[in-house]
């Protein structure tokens, strides 16, 4: 049955709008918006939810190269509203739509059918998005094991000397100008690395404490007043 049979047998059977008060019904475009419709009375009809879905599915296989009425067939089965009371579809019907509007979307991004086809980018925005992408934290920052993009992927000798030699001088405890000092029963610390060692427990653990309130810190730490110095 075509799409223009299956509106005319409506047509004969009910009338244009001859569903019942008090019954749920939707409005329909018999010739689509997207085709020239319009929202005259004539080009209208009302019908029951399961014939608005036949309706689109008839009007987007007649209609392959017409993306709107192809995603509206898709939405009829994909989307609920609260205002509308939409039955439940059979897979077969719902996959049928789906790997239509699938097949449809994936065409439509390719070769001159893709928005940026034959579209450069003026050096100026190129400039704007690189700063932008500079300014994020990396994407793959946390990944730990498996989840890392270099799990299982090992530096040259080359690559750790290079970065052995831009960590020297970094990182050296109290002589960093950029650590803090911290300070546990009365005495100063360089950093938390010294402190740590002092009281036989890992630096991170350490920064653990100090990074947590005063009254959340477990007693005996309380009790050592540890916190970071100010100077």
């Amino acid at each position: 049955m075509t799409y223009n049979e299956f509106i005319q047998n409506i047509l004969d059977t009910r009338g244009r709008f001859g569903i019942p008060d008090g019954e749920y019904k939707e409005r329909h475009h018999i010739v689509p918006k997207c085709l020239g419709g319009t929202n005259d009375q004539e080009n209208l009809v009302d019908l029951y939810a399961r014939e608005h879905y036949e309706a689109h599915r008839l009007l987007a296989g007649e209609n392959p190269d017409n993306d709107k009425l192809v995603s509206a067939w898709w939405m009829m089965c994909s989307c609920k509203r609260g205002c509308q009371k939409r039955e439940v579809f059979s897979p077969q019907e719902y996959e049928e739509a789906r790997m239509f509007f699938a097949k449809k979307a994936s065409e439509r991004i390719k070769g001159e059918k893709h928005p940026m086809y034959g579209r450069h980018l003026p050096e100026e925005t190129k400039r704007k998005m690189s700063a932008v992408r500079k300014g994020r934290p990396s994407p793959f920052r946390g990944m730990k094991g498996s989840l890392s993009p270099v799990y299982g992927r090992k530096a040259s000798e080359e690559s750790r000397q290079k970065m052995s030699e831009a960590k020297k001088g970094k990182y050296l405890r109290g002589d960093n100008p950029h650590a803090k000092k911290v300070v546990c029963e009365g005495v100063v610390y360089g950093c938390a690395q010294d402190c740590a060692e002092k009281y036989h427990i890992t630096a991170s653990r350490l920064r653990h404490l100090l990074g947590t309130r005063f009254e959340d810190m477990p007693q005996k730490w309380q009790d050592r007043g540890l916190r970071y110095y100010e100077e």
